[in-house]
């Protein structure tokens, strides 16, 4: 069994603030499950407060798209093959959305998916495409009061919303 490196314990006065941050640790206190993107393996590593195991689960999407691993921000240009480096939770819609840095999709899972535990050998992960952006992004959100998604085109000196769900742009 594998063992917890760091602890972190939150208020419970935390799950009243609309964060990414929150959100995630919200999940931590009411389901004792965590998800942290891990860069360097190219997954999501999923955390079980209750009986303190954890495990990663990975998919084609984690990892960065060839294509899409040069950027040139007001005329640097330098190319940068980052995994998942954006991570969002809905609580109303039961998805953990996700975003690899050199992609311009945006990704999800389902969070009951990740609550099952590890997945059965040779199991795939049921991933969904949820939709393309302008260039590649760093940060994710979700606004928790209409589940839009907003994110920073590294292309643009901009912060975009967009609702998957009614397909509209803010």
């Amino acid at each position: 069994m594998k063992k917890a490196i760091t602890t972190s314990l939150f208020p419970l006065r935390c799950d009243k603030t609309p964060s990414i941050l929150v959100l995630l640790a919200s999940v931590s206190m009411k389901r004792q499950k965590q998800s942290e993107p891990s860069a360097g393996m190219r997954g999501i590593i999923v955390y079980d407060g209750r009986r303190d195991n954890a495990w990663r689960v990975t998919h084609a999407s984690m990892y960065p798209d060839p294509d899409l691993g040069e950027y040139d921000i007001g005329g640097e240009k330098f190319t940068l093959m980052d995994g998942i480096v954006g991570l969002a939770h809905s609580p109303t819609q039961g998805l953990l959305y996700y975003q690899p840095l050199a992609t311009d999709r945006v990704f999800s899972v389902s969070t009951a998916v990740l609550a099952a535990g590890p997945p059965a050998e040779g199991t795939d992960l049921p991933v969904n495409l949820v939709g393309r952006k302008s260039s590649q992004g760093l940060g994710i959100a979700v606004d928790p009061r209409d589940d839009t998604i907003i994110f920073s085109p590294l292309t643009e000196t901009a912060i975009a919303a967009w609702n998957p769900i009614t397909n509209s742009h803010k």
